[in-house]
């Protein structure tokens, strides 16, 4: 209760404590404890009975049964109720147990065929990649789990069967896995238990002699489903990921942010995509194998095994260890290809490899070095050209962001494979209607420069045409990575805000959205960003170049600054041309961008390169931004 207290959850939850008619003082204790509900047994009830009985008298939407004999850690409570966002389709979740002196005691739990069970990462280092990655699991210890009440209430609770305790966790998740519905072991949850306090260890005595008898309980009710477990001990690696029928080796040049730029939603949402295809993807940040406390939790906590220093070292030292286990090795970017495609070709002899390029760096260098007469530019682009193409003849297959992109390729690369997969975004309306809305937003990354090229040109020749059209309006510019060049920019009417972490919010205060690249490459993320939440975008004919959006239907284009302030000023103007561009634009977003379409592409590819796929009974998930806490009490 001290630890609870200690570490306080941001979900509103109320604390159940149910005394099974203890024979010291505890109920003289508990008493004086402010802040818990307490129930006490008439008569003693056993554990499972115990359970039951404190979990028909909570108020909340999920239930967490805590062991009294824990203490947890920060997260622990909230990281477990987000995993039910996380994994669409989850009915039960548990957290990482470690001992007190900091070894692992349980990374999520096995059970084999004989009916016994295995905590998987017994006594192991628990920072090891291997044990940080949520993951659908056969079981996880009762210690700590979270299941909704409504569906505990269904299943009867913990089933009096293995009275009075042991192995009535297992038999609930074998009960809902039976269901189609997932059992996912989340790290990011660590509860320190103090194994063996209560009822000891010796399993020829006491409550826990019962842990045999109910063992063999368990594997009478359950032999026929255990039949296809593996034979107790043996191979370990697919008995932890049971689920997963395929393996992909994902690799880019460093951790993806989605919360920072649109370039590392699309990463994201790829392997997200990955997962509900039923692979056990292992993501490898090739350029630096930095652990980032946000960047690499976000992907552990989505159930992608993150590998990284100074636990692994180099994607050779991998691949010989491990590429024998990969089915796709996706590679993103051409630097990543020309470092280590002879490594997984080495290494991963069953692998298909797929290439994404991002975008065409070629083609983006190019038209930079055009704009400012830069002939030496111009040749740094015809050097790039040669080595993605290089890159693109040397993969399997090789996925392009746009059309236009295509287009371009296809006379000169006649026989490489190429596919179009579009952006991949979370759509979502925003609620606020127009008359609640004001101001002009950039939305953009400015480790890109492109971007810093946009605002400067936006700050210098269009704002000076909307303060006398549009009197008062303000231009915000949002962003990480904001240079001395950008923030120079700022003036009363014009605000830098950097990087926001709520963008949904700010951006459904905005009455505009502006991308006024005017050179690049690839699909503008800023621009399916703005479209997802209902934003209506003005922007130039690069900037919506390959993404099949029809001017004035659901976006305006156009690109000199005088045209660019006048479509600003009209859609900023008339409500009705708001409407219907905010309307056109989800609709457009959701047909072209949305979780369906974007599975059924990836789905496509990967038939092609004879890995078929087959979908899952779960909604798709994408990445969202998560708000600071959420409202179902627990």
């Amino acid at each position: 209760l001290y630890s609870i207290a200690r570490h306080t959850p941001k979900a509103p939850f109320e604390v159940i404590v149910v005394d099974d008619c203890s024979p010291d003082n505890s109920w003289d204790t508990l008493s004086m404890v402010r802040g818990i509900r307490l129930l006490r047994n008439d008569k003693n009830a056993g554990f499972i009975r115990t359970c039951n009985i404190g979990a028909k008298s909570a108020r909340g939407e999920y239930l967490c049964f805590l062991n009294n004999d824990t203490e947890v850690t920060s997260g622990w409570l909230d990281e477990l109720q987000r995993t039910f966002s996380e994994f669409p389709g989850t009915g039960l979740a548990g957290s990482k147990l470690i001992y007190p002196d900091g070894r692992l005691q349980e990374a999520g739990g096995i059970i084999w065929q004989n009916g016994s069970a295995w905590n998987f990462g017994r006594f192991q280092n628990p920072q090891l990649p291997i044990y940080n990655y949520a993951r659908e699991v056969d079981y996880c210890s009762g210690a700590s789990i979270m299941v909704p009440k409504s569906l505990f209430d269904e299943l009867g609770g913990f089933d009096e069967h293995y009275l009075p305790a042991y192995c009535e966790d297992s038999d609930l998740a074998l009960k809902i896995r039976e269901r189609g519905l997932r059992v996912i072991y989340q790290p990011l949850s660590t509860v320190i238990h103090f194994e063996g306090i209560t009822s000891g260890t010796d399993t020829t005595q006491g409550t826990k002699s019962y842990q045999v008898a109910n063992t063999e309980k368990l594997f009478e009710r359950w032999k026929d489903r255990l039949h296809n477990h593996q034979p107790s001990g043996t191979n370990v690696d697919s008995a932890k990921d049971r689920t997963a029928t395929r393996r992909a080796l994902v690799l880019d040049h460093c951790t993806p942010t989605p919360d920072q730029d649109s370039g590392s939603i699309t990463v994201f949402n790829t392997l997200l995509l990955l997962r509900e295809m039923n692979f056990q993807v292992t993501f490898i940040p090739e350029d630096n194998f930095l652990y980032l406390p946000d960047g690499t939790t976000t992907l552990q906590r989505a159930g992608i095994e993150v590998l990284y220093s100074p636990y692994v070292k180099s994607v050779e030292q991998h691949l010989r260890e491990s590429g024998r286990r990969y089915d796709l090795a996706l590679l993103f970017r051409p630097g990543v290809v020309e470092r280590h495609l002879k490594a997984v070709r080495n290494h991963c002899p069953k692998a298909r490899v797929l290439y994404n390029t991002v975008d065409l760096h070629y083609l983006r260098m190019s038209r930079e070095a055009r704009l400012l007469g830069d002939s030496a530019g111009l040749r740094a682009a015809e050097k790039m050209q040669r080595r993605e193409f290089a890159a693109i003849r040397a993969s399997d297959a090789s996925v392009l962001l746009s059309t236009a992109e295509l287009e371009i390729l296809k006379p000169l690369l006649p026989k490489a494979r190429l596919h179009v997969t579009p952006l991949t975004m979370d759509v979502k309306r925003s609620a606020k209607p127009f008359n609640e809305r004001r101001d002009i937003v950039f939305i953009g990354g400015f480790q890109h420069p492109p971007n810093i090229d946009a605002v400067r040109f936006f700050v210098d020749e269009i704002m000076p045409l909307l303060r006398s059209k549009l009197p008062g309006i303000h231009f915000y510019i949002v962003g990480s990575r904001t240079t001395a060049e950008v923030e120079a920019l700022a003036a009363d009417d014009v605000i830098v805000t950097g990087y926001v972490r709520d963008l949904t919010r700010l951006l459904s205060r905005m009455r505009v959205s502006v991308a006024p690249l005017r050179y690049g490459a690839g699909i503008k993320g800023k621009i399916g960003t703005a479209m997802a939440v209902g934003l209506p975008v003005v922007a130039t004919t690069v900037a919506a170049e390959g993404m099949s959006l029809t001017n004035e239907e659901n976006i305006m284009i156009a690109d000199r600054a005088e045209a660019l302030a006048n479509a600003i000023v009209k859609v900023y103007q008339h409500e009705d041309l708001w409407n219907r561009l905010s309307a056109n634009g989800l609709a457009f977003a959701d047909q072209a961008w949305g979780a369906e379409t974007a599975w059924r592409i990836l789905a496509a590819i990967l038939a092609d390169l004879g890995l078929p796929v087959s979908r899952r009974p779960h909604p798709l998930s994408l990445y969202k931004e998560w708000p600071d806490h959420d409202d179902n009490l627990v």
